[in-house]
């Protein structure tokens, strides 16, 4: 890493030293890289970067570029260990020079980003046309798009063959096919085209039901997990339970024998690094614990909840 020149980071949290070190790059007229999200999409559309990356940027008083790339998300699947041959483009284009950055407030310089950013794998391949070897592969998106749109059923969604989903209570079933796409099977009703579509379907109606109905609550029986540096894996150090609600997330349970009570703030976490139907990580401080849910579908349901709820509060 630091043969790289990575500058390591706390998820989520930006230190003085951190800024110290990037702003000493910047001086020393040599490129500083960022990436404003840092985690793999779980659905092909991108997530918001941090309202902070505008003030950043308008600290730094640079030049900035935008690396934008086409077809890497396709090519595999935050949910999937299968990788997808295909075809990536690249687009490198200048988006602020330092003289423009002081003429934008940190709103507009924030919103400029966001649009030139942003991607939605599946809409940008219906203009790319680009086909994927294995692209009709769709195991792992059952925990991803865990809820039936047929039934409206949740944790019923199943893989079968490698190449569809189908539905173990009403048996609706889709297909994938060469270019990331669903496809009917049997002439069935085709709800969504774009696995991007069906998460959002779901993701809208909780956050409809969190902002008319309230809070939803959440716990989950967990295993957790730490590094072990000195063989640099992870291992189990215990077990838990981990309860979400508008506010926080609280982790409780024992670790090595120990109890433990930690208390994660939502305000701080805008999303999780997960991965679905295996695992999500909470940081606080350089201690990372990867909570494995008993009930594997519901990662991704807790994961989509810390967005609603986080974004709620900002802006409130």
């Amino acid at each position: 890493i630091k043969m790289a020149g990575v500058i390591p980071k706390q998820r989520f949290q930006t230190s003085v030293a951190d800024i110290r070190k990037m702003k000493q790059v910047v001086d020393n007229d040599m490129p500083l890289i960022i990436y404003p999200v840092g985690l793999m999409s779980e659905n092909g559309v991108s997530d918001p970067s941090p309202i902070a990356t505008s003030k950043f940027i308008k600290m730094m008083n640079i030049d900035v570029y935008v690396c934008y790339t086409r077809g890497s998300y396709l090519t595999k699947l935050k949910c999937s260990k299968v990788r997808r041959k295909g075809q990536i483009n690249i687009e490198v284009f200048k988006l602020f020079n330092k003289e423009e950055l002081k003429n934008y407030n940190e709103e507009e310089i924030y919103n400029k980003i966001e649009e030139k950013i942003y991607y939605n794998a599946y809409k940008n391949n219906e203009v790319d046309k680009i086909k994927y070897k294995n692209g009709d592969n769709l195991e792992g998106l059952e925990y991803v798009l865990f809820k039936c749109p047929h039934c409206q059923k949740e944790k019923v969604i199943i893989s079968e063959n490698g190449n569809t989903l189908k539905c173990k209570e009403c048996g609706y079933t889709v297909k994938g096919n060469e270019y990331g796409f669903l496809e009917s099977v049997n002439d069935s009703k085709l709800y969504f085209k774009h696995p991007s579509d069906w998460y959002f379907d779901t993701y809208n109606e909780y956050k409809e039901k969190v902002i008319n109905e309230g809070v939803i609550t959440l716990n989950e029986e967990v295993e957790i997990k730490m590094i072990n540096y000195k063989k640099k894996k992870y291992e189990v150090v215990g077990n838990g339970e981990v309860t979400l609600n508008s506010e926080n997330i609280i982790l409780k349970g024992k670790i090595n024998d120990e109890e433990v009570n930690k208390e994660f703030f939502i305000t701080n976490y805008p999303y999780l690094p997960f991965m679905p139907g295996r695992y999500l990580d909470l940081q606080d401080g350089k201690d990372i614990y990867r909570l494995v849910f008993k009930e594997k579908y519901d990662i991704t349901k807790f994961v989509m909840l810390v967005k609603i709820y986080h974004n709620l509060i900002i802006k409130s």
